[in-house]
């Protein structure tokens, strides 16, 4: 089998990392070579490091003819779109050049919106749902038989043998929760910020950080000046070395709105961090109330509050769920099964 995977994305977030663990997750296989298709100026193209990596920078229309020239040149047997404009380009691509099936992986709970883009979703071969949220919203354009779930997945020995990086603004004083994501209006920062209010009304030795980047930084942190939350809520910006961060935070404080799946909860399992969450879809799919961590409901900061003071003052609790979560990433999280699961799904299409 041939595969050429296609990812036009520029960033590095969630969906990028999981190309990223794919990829590494079928190195293995010797019947299924892996073909990648990125832009020149992606941090796809900086961190994945591979002999079959083909970089583009151009007009949309120049990546058509790209990924017709990669497919002709290597006799592509499917093309796996990992983001949007990657999909779009690869339905264009084999719509006029090329007879190749062409499949998705969809990571967003947002609807499919646009006639285009409906349309683009039903020329689609199948489309992979990383939750069982993402393929109820899926549902709405495509026919269940067009459907797959394969979930997200995580490297089992990312955190083993770090260094112990110096992060310059970490308090090693206090108790530390993090909440990294993009900076972005669904990961809701608002409430994030409400229920640090609450926890530090009943306890003061806790340290609130926020990490990531994203269109809202400013608006985040004029809402930290009104609350009056400059000494205890410190933004640090994007992190490239973030598992050498997550090892050093105490408890994840995750409130997104909504999330396909949520791989930033993956991470802070396997670092054996407990976490607080909001029942954003896909979440539900990872976090068993009280078990595996505790989950409240969207935008509820007292709730949130509540649950958190509540591992910060029990400490047999807290280690029951991160001994829970641990085993439960480990056994259903590996790259092993994403591996596996990717590539028997390749063969029953080609």
């Amino acid at each position: 089998m041939r595969i050429l995977h296609i990812s036009k994305a520029k960033s590095w977030r969630g969906g990028e990392r999981q190309v990223s663990n794919l990829l590494e997750s079928l190195s293995d296989k010797e019947d299924c070579v892996n073909y990648f298709l990125c832009r020149k100026d992606s941090e796809l193209n900086e961190r994945i490091d591979t002999l079959l990596k083909f970089s583009h920078k151009g007009s949309f229309f120049s990546w058509i003819f790209k990924v017709r020239e990669i497919c002709k040149e290597n006799n592509i047997d499917l093309i796996h779109a990992h983001e949007s404009k990657g999909h779009t380009i690869s339905i264009l691509a084999c719509a006029f050049f090329l007879k190749i099936p062409v499949i998705v992986t969809r990571r967003v709970v947002f609807p499919v919106k646009g006639m285009l883009s409906k349309l683009k979703y039903k020329k689609t071969k199948k489309v992979i749902c990383i939750s069982n949220a993402v393929k109820q919203e899926m549902l709405k354009v495509v026919e269940e038989k067009s459907t797959e779930i394969i979930s997200s997945a995580i490297s089992i020995n990312k955190f083993d043998n770090l260094d112990n990086a110096t992060f310059e603004f970490l308090n090693n004083t206090k108790i530390k929760v993090g909440y990294v994501a993009a900076l972005s209006p669904e990961k809701d920062h608002y409430t994030f910020l409400m229920t640090a209010k609450k926890v530090l009304q009943k306890n003061t030795n806790i340290i609130f950080y926020i990490i990531g980047d994203g269109k809202l930084s400013n608006e985040i942190q004029r809402t930290i000046n009104e609350l009056d939350l400059n000494e205890s809520v410190k933004m640090v910006g994007f992190i490239k070395n973030i598992n050498e961060l997550i090892i050093q935070l105490d408890y994840l404080l995750f409130t997104s709105k909504f999330e396909g799946l949520g791989s930033t909860v993956l991470d802070f399992f396997l670092a054996k961090k407990p976490v607080v969450a909001t029942n954003s879809l896909g979440v539900k799919d990872l976090i068993k109330d009280g078990h595996t961590g505790f989950l409240c409901d969207k935008g509820n900061y007292q709730d949130l509050a509540r649950k958190l003071l509540l591992l910060v003052n029990n400490d047999e609790l807290k280690e029951q769920i991160v001994s829970n979560a641990y085993e439960f990433v480990k056994s259903k999280f590996s790259l092993k099964t994403l591996g596996e699961e990717h590539y028997n799904f390749y063969k029953s299409i080609i």
